[in-house]
């Protein structure tokens, strides 16, 4: 139990932070539908993990864990892309 309270404060700072730099940097006008789509993603998330829960009994827990580390190490690699070609479009 004191674990589920230990991810609980963390997630709030985490989800804090994210909410901060979300309504910093989106336009006034499009804050509503910025929020819409991160719930919506997150809401999805929540429903593929469940659903995934089945593929790891299947493969092992071995294999899931190979797989969603480089899924995550893929996700960071095209950020850092996505970044670096947004900015090369602005010069």
């Amino acid at each position: 139990m004191p674990f589920f309270f230990l991810g609980a404060v963390c997630n709030a700072a985490v989800f804090i932070g994210i909410r901060t730099i979300v309504q910093e940097n989106a336009p006034r006008t499009m804050i509503g539908r910025v929020f819409s789509v991160i719930t919506v993603v997150s809401s999805a998330a929540i429903a593929l993990g469940a659903s995934l829960a089945g593929l790891a009994d299947w493969l092992g827990v071995g294999v899931m864990l190979i797989l969603w580390s480089l899924l995550l190490m893929l996700t960071g690699l095209s950020a850092l892309t996505w970044k670096t070609f947004r900015e090369g479009q602005k010069g």
